[in-house]
């Protein structure tokens, strides 16, 4: 009796590993990000003692020097001439002596900025344990956005309420779905979300006693019901408003890429240990899925149709004698990478 093979036989193997968080890859950064800025506020200060006097003037030591080096470090990407230096730093130390004083603040309030975003990280774990993806991103001084994903198919998530100062900001969400995005007031309902959305918030600047313009502390929360999450934003001066962000920005490109190649390495890596590995097999010989070799049957063309990933070299792991070229099974392993 003729022996019966399968055309096709599958084996799928599995390796199991961890997912990648979003709240490591965002909160990690965000900690990174403060350093960031107060290492790079530390580094024009340094600058500024080494080469500059304290009303603004370049210091007689430092006339007539070559201030490539220097400049090249608070000045990303400067490729000019010695004179071009020396302009530079000129105008780095009348810049930095109108808003030297008010930088101590930043020092002060890191450290209560990393207690905040280690809070954001947490209630952001506890919410992704349920299926629910959170993140923000504070775009400069002045705005925050809060990004919300969820599959409606498989949680309700209600939004019961949004609690911040309404004198520090003002704050929209798309929550409902349709029309122009809400605006977020003491009226504001209970609603439940339809799908992902946002909360963006745009900071109310203040005056001090002395006329000085700052933001206050802003604290965003949002109460769902799978928990809470809070963001908090520290009272920051507005030395140079635009100057101020001009190195923000920059620090927020070099993130936004540092946190896109994470990502994309993130994906890499999950593919590389999630391999699916199948063992395909087909039949030649005469009258079988596979024509004899005389009939042009080729085992390459097979296993090309077959395996749309990377596939070993076929080996014959069984035959039999029988009609005009015998019967004879082929095996490969086919490897693919879920998307």
């Amino acid at each position: 009796m003729r022996a019966k093979y399968f055309g096709l036989i599958l084996l799928a193997v599995s390796t199991a590993a961890a997912a990648q968080s979003t709240c490591q890859a965002v909160y990690s950064d965000s900690v990174r990000n403060v350093d960031a800025y107060t290492r790079v506020l530390s580094e024009q200060s340094s600058t500024f003692s080494d080469h500059c006097e304290s009303n603004g003037a370049l210091k007689s030591s430092s006339t007539g020097l070559d201030l490539t080096i220097p400049v090249k470090g608070i000045v990303v990407g400067f490729s000019g001439t010695r004179d071009e230096a020396s302009q530079r730093m000129q105008q780095f130390c009348k810049s930095h002596a109108a808003s030297l004083n008010r930088f101590d603040g930043t020092y002060q309030l890191s450290n209560k900025v990393v207690v905040d975003a280690l809070k954001s990280y947490n209630q952001c774990i506890a919410l992704e344990g349920k299926r629910i993806s959170i993140t923000h991103v504070a775009t400069d001084t002045r705005n925050l956005v809060v990004r919300v994903s969820l599959n409606p198919a498989l949680d309700v998530l209600t939004l019961n309420s949004v609690q911040f100062n309404t004198k520090a900001a003002t704050c929209r969400t798309n929550i409902a779905g349709d029309g122009a995005p809400q605006t977020i007031g003491s009226n504001f309902a209970q609603v439940t979300a339809k799908g992902p959305f946002s909360v963006a918030c745009e900071r109310i600047a203040a005056k001090n006693a002395e006329g000085d313009e700052y933001f206050p502390r802003l604290e965003l929360l949002l109460d769902t019901n799978h928990g809470a999450y809070t963001v908090a934003m520290a009272t920051e001066g507005m030395y140079g408003y635009d100057t101020a962000n001009s190195t923000r920005q920059r620090i927020l490109a070099d993130a936004q890429e540092k946190a896109s190649l994470n990502q994309q390495v993130a994906n890499l890596t999950r593919k590389m240990n999630n391999p699916i590995i199948v063992v395909q097999a087909v039949e030649q010989g005469q009258g079988a899925r596979l024509a004899c070799p005389q009939n042009g049957g080729r085992v390459e063309d097979v296993v090309a149709s077959m395996c749309k990933g990377i596939a070993s070299k076929p080996v014959a792991v069984a035959s039999r004698s029988g009609k005009r070229c015998g019967y004879t099974v082929h095996a490969w392993s086919c490897t693919t990478y879920p998307d």
